[in-house]
């Protein structure tokens, strides 16, 4: 009997910006075309409520949804919520885009070569 796998449950974090909300969509369908899951997506409006709330441990609109496995974002105002809600709920945090914090501070960053990644983020030629 093959092994059941769990499913994928991902918070996608928008910010309204169709750019910013197109790429975390393109990857989020990847992430789910052969498994099951879902993905729920979360508005983010400010970056003074997420910081406070990254602070204190707790991301409100995560209230009452299962627990991420993955977290996604772009765009700089939803750095501080991404980092808030895996503080409260766990999962993997996931910024697409170059992020005006510490990349360290994320699980995965996809950087594109026009944001201008680290050297030390880049392959290995």
């Amino acid at each position: 009997m093959p092994e059941r796998i769990p499913a994928l449950i991902i918070w996608r974090l928008v910010d309204g910006k169709p750019g910013h909300e197109k790429q975390t969509l393109g990857l989020a369908y990847a992430l789910l075309r052969d498994r099951k899951g879902q993905c729920v997506d979360l508005p983010v409006a400010s970056r003074s409520k997420p910081l406070l709330q990254w602070l204190l441990g707790r991301f409100v609109p995560g209230r009452g949804l299962p627990a991420p496995d993955i977290i996604l974002a772009a765009g700089h105002a939803t750095h501080f919520a991404l980092l808030a809600a895996r503080r409260a709920y766990g999962g993997k945090t996931v910024v697409l885009m170059k992020p005006g914090l510490t990349l360290s501070w994320f699980d995965l960053c996809v950087i594109p070569e026009h944001d201008s990644p680290p050297a030390a983020a880049l392959p290995a030629a």
